[in-house]
């Protein structure tokens, strides 16, 4: 990141892992919306074996390439990108997330006329054009006393968004979420310089929860702000990620945000919510996927708790699984 009398607007910042016909759509998608920006693009490639590379150089010269030897993972090439980075603010774009029109745009008008703001981030979509996000309250004890009571059930939305504003909200409505997808998130280049890059010990997921942590820990407000809309696939670069990875983040993750000992509550809260699914799902007979989807979620939730019960009695272990 740097500061210049010429800075510019917006710097995109995109990780590719053999995703070479998603990413090509997702540059041009990004090229195409950027009218009136002073913006440019920064492509950090993690070893693609399926030419990703070579099609940035033909087909999109005037983006930064970066190209790394072994796949850095998502966190250390991000942090890669944005270390050249020229804009005073950053995007951060999955290879397989297609912004809309008007969606840059908006963000950065959002972040530059909102001082309080550090980070911001868009509706997300589905490829059919179903909601896949509008931000995320963390696993909270709040929410899990609501859920397990049953009270996001047996209340109406109105009275919902109303009590329980901080858990449930109108995905038109702009808002505090405790957490942006880490899809498409726009972020001030100044607030990453005060409060630091993606955290790098993490695997596959969770560094995004934990920048937007670390920033309203700082002071810095996180939006989400519907009128940006951006698609997303998810998943398109095909990394498998087995219990291990997924637990060892998880248990990061609430290292670094609200305490080991706060997650175990929590964890066990959402335990006894998935587990609750669970007997209703076999009662009223519903299909065995969608009963075995709900036990694997119990699975998981378990050995969180336990891997978290772990981390207190013996201790945090940063070595990679």
């Amino acid at each position: 990141m740097t500061d210049s009398p010429n800075q510019l607007d917006l710097s995109t910042v995109i990780v590719s892992f053999n995703t070479r016909d998603i990413l090509r759509r997702c540059l041009q998608e990004a090229l195409r919306h950027t009218a009136g920006l002073r913006h440019e693009i920064i492509v950090v490639d993690n070893d693609s074996r399926d030419g990703s590379a070579n099609m940035v150089v033909r087909d999109f010269p005037r983006a930064i390439l970066i190209r790394n030897a072994a796949n850095m993972m998502f966190a250390h090439a991000s942090n890669q990108g944005m270390r050249v980075a020229r804009g005073r603010n950053l995007l951060l774009l999955n290879s397989d997330a297609f912004v809309r029109a008007g969606t840059m745009q908006a963000m950065v008008e959002f972040l530059d006329n909102t001082a309080a703001a550090g980070a911001v981030g868009p509706k997300v979509l589905n490829p059919d054009g179903s909601l896949q996000s509008k931000g995320f309250t963390a696993p909270r004890i709040g929410l899990g006393l609501v859920r397990v009571s049953g009270l996001n059930k047996l209340l109406p939305e109105r009275v919902k968004q109303r009590v329980f504003g901080s858990y449930f909200w109108d995905e038109d409505k702009a808002v505090m979420p405790d957490v942006l997808s880490g899809c498409c998130m726009m972020l001030k280049a100044s607030v990453v310089r005060e409060i630091g890059m993606f955290c790098e010990d993490f695997y596959h997921g969770g560094e995004d929860g934990e920048l937007c942590f670390r920033a309203r820990r700082f002071g810095h407000q996180v939006w989400y702000l519907p009128s940006s809309v951006v698609e997303h696939i998810g998943g398109a670069s095909g990394v498998k990620l087995d219990t291990t990875i997924t637990v060892r983040d998880s248990v990061r993750m609430w290292e670094l945000s609200f305490g080991v000992r706060y997650g175990i509550v929590a964890e066990a809260l959402d335990a006894i919510y998935d587990a609750q699914r669970y007997v209703v799902a076999s009662i009223a007979g519903r299909d065995r996927v969608r009963r075995a989807q709900i036990r694997a979620k119990l699975r998981l939730d378990v050995d969180k708790i336990m891997a978290l019960v772990g981390f207190l009695v013996q201790g945090p272990r940063r070595a990679p699984p």
